[in-house]
């Protein structure tokens, strides 16, 4: 809108806009004066109705309020009318000094060619919308988002600190902390069964073998096996490489290269700088970037690993930033190509960022659980007033009946269904455990308890395990049956080392490591600890999630994780509030069970997971 004289009460506010950023927004706004000259000579109506800009404004201020770029507000209408309702999409001045915005207009219903109306619960607002209107065609069209819906024939919209997603039915998730992957595929799956798509894209874990895991069970998710603090520091770096080169706009001054000047005297010059030196090496291309210490020499800064040419694959290195501003168009290459992939987010791309240690309240050492009666425990879930009835507990035996047998020394790899190799010594003492429900070492020969206190039998000599050997770092102390720890152990009031899990109990935790000196992790009717498998369906891992590392290594990525139907019901009620199908209450009810939930995966993503299992067998 235009007023046909400038009022004093009516001034922009602040600094005008960067010309680069503005030039990106609205490059009809700003033309040559060539282009403005042959304009001219052709003096069309569609000519007469391009106003010119001389700059642009993030604020203006009218009657003493201050209005922002992006705020929406009322427009005052012909007497009697109400108001008409905009959202501000463009401040600017022309090149003759008149100020102007330009706006995204809502519609009342009755201005639309609505036919009917339905009842439908919405949140409290002022107004409310869901729909695009094309005035053009009196047409709609859905508008799922106000940051990704179409701009109408009026006006367009294009926000600053915001990437237009590729997919716009897609949601992309930021896995921090990752591990090998559960919580962000559990989300993922919970999603999916709200009807919303959300994918990993990006995953950040220090572990390499975590990393490998996540990588193989998610091939499109770009995982990083570096530290989440540098992880985050690279993404500032990101943005400022892809503000230098246009890619993104920018609101800040952009900071000129330290050696632009000498550059441009090179340039000036006579002399040769496009030739090698015979002691320099050329680069070929940059296969990727980091933030950290990749060359191991104690000091963090920005990394591109280089790709010399004339070199293979293995002569690649990790190289500082600043000795590679030179090479502007291999790094305008790979910026542009690693923006055009979306290979790390920027501001306004990340839908979802889960991270973070899984919940102690809902863990087995939770000091302030119910002890003999786990299930007992209530829950508080915000002001809720009643306790939310629960299903039936899944028990080991949903988790272990199925399960092929497995011996102390499995060498298949399938499904990761091996246990933890025990030393000759704690296989025998596991052999001797009674397989029988609360089986432990109190069950062995040389010890007895006194008021729930196990000590050694004085009455007869301590048994001696049949490998006769020494242990530990004294080796006077021969191999027992009963080691002193066990009896140690909590003051002797525990009944955990080498204790053995039962059919009908439920599991309280699943730790990182597989050992059974001190915790109950024998298998209820074979001589060995559960297996990598066993312990990953009892956290929900479905059977096609191969694990990657040493076995230990397996254990740790497993006893980690937050259980899949803790994520599955996250992600359900993230799709759902995305959608706004749910209310601010704190509970919502799940349609579905876990595990056959898992069965609504599709047939083509199985296909696809179990495709890339069988190429790492």
């Amino acid at each position: 809108m235009k007023r046909a004289e400038p009022d004093t009460d009516l001034c922009f506010v602040g600094k005008p806009m960067f010309f680069s950023e503005a030039m990106s927004k609205w490059p009809e706004r700003y033309r040559s004066s060539k282009a403005r000259l042959m304009e001219s000579q052709n003096d069309s109506d569609e000519n007469k109705k391009k106003i010119e800009a001389k700059c642009h404004y993030l604020q203006a201020m009218v009657d003493g309020v201050v209005f922002n770029l992006g705020d929406n507000v009322y427009v005052t209408a012909e007497p009697g009318e109400p108001n008409y309702i905009g959202k501000i999409v463009e401040l600017f001045q022309a090149i003759h000094g008149e100020p102007y915005f330009r706006a995204r207009w809502f519609y009342y219903a009755e201005d639309t060619n609505v036919t009917g109306t339905e009842e439908r619960i919405i949140p409290p607002c002022d107004f409310y919308y869901d729909m695009n209107y094309e005035l053009e065609h009196l047409t709609f069209s859905c508008a799922s988002d106000d940051r990704e819906a179409s701009s109408s024939t009026i006006s367009s919209e294009c926000d600053s600190n915001r990437i237009e997603a590729p997919h716009k039915n897609e949601k992309y998730l930021l896995d921090l902390y990752s591990g090998c992957g559960a919580m962000s595929t559990g989300l993922c799956a919970g999603a999916s069964l709200s009807g919303v798509k959300l994918t990993t894209k990006w995953a950040v874990d220090t572990k390499s073998s975590a990393c490998a895991s996540l990588k193989l069970n998610h091939p499109e998710t770009e995982v990083r096996n570096e530290a989440v603090e540098d992880f985050l520091i690279l993404l500032i770096e990101w943005r400022k490489l892809c503000q230098k080169l246009l890619l993104i706009p920018s609101n800040e001054p952009i900071e000129p290269d330290s050696d632009s000047d000498e550059d441009e005297e090179e340039e000036d010059g006579d002399n040769d700088s496009s030739e090698i030196q015979p002691e320099e090496f050329e680069v070929e291309e940059f296969l990727a970037i980091c933030y950290g210490d990749p060359k191991k020499v104690k000091k963090s800064a920005l990394h591109l690993k280089v790709r010399w040419k004339g070199y293979g694959p293995e002569e690649d290195t990790w190289e500082p930033f600043d000795g590679l501003r030179k090479c502007k168009d291999k790094l305008k290459e790979f910026v542009t190509k690693g923006f055009k992939s979306n290979l790390l987010p920027l501001p306004g791309g990340v839908d979802f960022v889960c991270g973070g240690p899984p919940c102690q309240g809902v863990s087995g050492f939770n000091r302030y659980r119910n002890k003999k009666e786990p299930l007992e425990d209530k829950i508080q879930v915000g002001q809720s007033q009643k306790d939310p009835k629960l299903g039936k507990a899944l028990e080991l035996s949903d988790a272990l009946s199925d399960l092929p047998p497995a011996t102390n020394t499995e060498r298949r790899i399938l499904f990761d269904h091996q246990p933890l190799q025990l030393s000759k010594d704690d296989l025998e003492r596991v052999r001797q455990i009674p397989k029988k429900k609360g089986a432990n070492f109190r069950d062995l020969r040389g010890v007895i308890v006194v008021k729930n206190r196990v000590r050694f039998d004085p009455s007869i000599e301590r048994p001696m395990l049949e490998s006769g050997k020494t242990s530990g770092t004294n080796e006077s102390i021969p191999s027992l049956v009963v080691p002193n720890y066990a009896v140690k152990y909590v003051h002797g009031t525990s009944k955990k080392p080498f204790g053995r899990l039962w059919f009908d109990e439920v599991v309280n935790t699943v730790v990182t490591r597989a050992e059974p000196h001190n915790q109950i992790i024998l298998h209820p009717l074979q001589d060995r600890v559960l297996s990598v498998r066993e312990n990953a369906r009892l956290q929900g891992f479905p059977d096609f999630y191969k694990l990657c590392g040493p076995i230990r290594e397996k254990y740790i990525q497993v006893g980690n994780a937050v259980a899949f139907p803790v994520g599955i019901a996250l992600g359900y009620a993230f799709g759902l509030a995305s959608q706004g199908l749910c209310d601010d209450g704190p509970e919502i009810s799940l349609p579905f069970k876990f595990p056959q939930c898992l069965k609504h995966v599709t047939a083509e993503e199985h296909s696809a997971l179990q495709g890339q299992k069988e190429k790492g067998l």
